[in-house]
């Protein structure tokens, strides 16, 4: 199965000039504020940001859609809308073709050793085509993506004609090598469209269904 590719972005002018005086920098980040990603990362690391940059930088996070969807992340900070989002960089068609070599099948079983080799990639210079626009404070790629359908299937060989919502342009084509409909839906109306029935499924990682001890 292939993976979803998320990257923290931040606009490359914020760090071109002197800092006068403490730099405030919106973090929109474009996610739920209930979510774990947000209560067990985003907070916690604008929060030592915060006490260890104190009269230097402080980040503001704001959680939600409003200033920052999963669907606009990219061009709200390249625009200067906001200077810190995070997104799934394989969503945006077209634009990070060398980054979604990291999404190929069967590359890696661990998201861990992934993860560190997509960013060894990013800093040996191999990915510089596609960050000219923004600079990444890190990337990371997650588990291993799976089937979750709203009714039960014997195996993936029922899957054909099922209409499953995926991310990216090889996730798509590995739905379609399975028989299956792949469906291009903001990640953000997954959820509502499943439950229409405008969907019947979503290929995903388990990180997208979090298990209850990390809701507070």
């Amino acid at each position: 199965m292939s993976r979803y590719l998320p990257a923290f972005a931040v606009a490359f002018a914020v760090f071109c000039g002197p800092a006068a005086a403490q730099e405030h920098l919106i973090f929109a980040t474009a996610s739920p504020s209930e979510g774990p990603i947000s209560t067990e990362i985003f907070n916690d690391w604008a929060a030592r940001i915060n006490e260890d940059g104190a009269g230097v930088v402080e980040i503001d996070v704001r959680h939600g859609f409003t200033m920052a969807s999963p669907a606009n992340f990219y061009d709200r900070v390249k625009d200067g809308v906001v200077p810190i989002t995070w997104g799934i960089m394989t969503t945006i068609g077209g634009r990070f073709p060398l980054t979604g070599m990291v999404e190929l099948p069967l590359l890696s079983d661990d998201a861990e050793t992934a993860s560190v080799a997509f960013w060894r990639l990013y800093a040996e210079g191999h990915l510089d085509a596609e960050y000219h626009d923004i600079v990444p404070l890190f990337l990371t790629a997650f588990p291993q993506s799976g089937v979750h359908l709203s009714a039960p299937l014997a195996s993936l060989d029922d899957l054909a004609g099922a209409r499953v919502i995926a991310g990216s342009q090889t996730n798509s084509q590995v739905i379609q090598a399975l028989g299956g409909l792949p469906q291009s839906i903001n990640p953000a109306d997954a959820y509502e469209a499943i439950q229409r029935g405008t969907a019947d499924g979503r290929f995903v990682p388990w990180t997208a269904f979090p298990p209850s001890a990390w809701r507070r």
